[in-house]
């Protein structure tokens, strides 16, 4: 409208993602459900990003609560590199387990000698 030229600010919002989480201005995060079986003989999986599926090794004996760091999977940064993406380990079990999966845990709890809460006095 005939004024002096300026600067133009534009302000962003992201709207909420199913499974991303934004943790910091270019980094995302999310939790990757995992069979209890994947933890303990280890697995490689696919998972979701931004633009494609990644394929991640996860290794023997993993723990719910494990981060992985995908370097260069989150958020595009006003350089033109990209934020990361952390996937947290969650050990996920059927809601419902079939008879056959209720015996086979039955089995497993009879047979094994791993105590998770060792150590509590």
């Amino acid at each position: 409208k005939g004024g002096a030229a300026g600067d133009l600010l534009v302000e962003l919002a992201y709207r909420p993602h199913r499974l991303f989480r934004r943790i910091h201005e270019h980094d995302l995060w999310f939790y990757l459900p995992i069979a209890p079986w994947e933890a303990v003989l280890g697995a490689v999986l696919e998972i979701p990003t931004l633009e494609k599926p990644f394929r991640v090794h996860v290794p023997a004996g993993s723990t719910s609560g494990q981060t992985f760091r995908l370097k260069g999977r989150g958020l595009p940064r006003p350089d033109g590199a990209r934020g990361d993406l952390l996937a947290c380990l969650r050990i996920v079990t059927p809601d419902v387990p079939t008879e056959i999966e209720r015996q086979l845990y039955l089995q497993l709890s009879r047979s094994s000698r791993f105590n998770p809460r060792r150590g509590f006095g």
